[in-house]
């Protein structure tokens, strides 16, 4: 969604675009204000971080290893590994 907004969207007013990343901000529950750019940015490195610990999960869930052990090393839920 984000993305989307700073991609198409032209704050030409700083104020307003001040008001924008401090939404974001409360949003999120951030402690500390992160411009648009940054907040995009660390979004898609988690989400590289997300699909890598699916991948292993995918590995591992091949091996028989269980649902358990697999949720420990990868930090993904349970649930979501029962879906993979």
């Amino acid at each position: 969604m984000f993305g989307f907004l700073s991609y198409y969207v032209q704050f030409e007013n700083p104020d307003m675009l001040r008001i924008f990343e401090e939404e974001v901000q409360q949003n999120q529950g951030r402690s500390t204000t992160v411009g648009t750019r940054e907040y995009l940015l660390e979004k898609a490195k988690n989400e590289g971080k997300k699909q890598e610990a699916i991948a292993i999960a995918l590995e591992m869930k091949k091996d028989g290893i269980s649902i358990t052990q697999i949720a420990k090393f990868t930090k993904l839920t349970t649930k979501e590994i029962a879906k993979l």
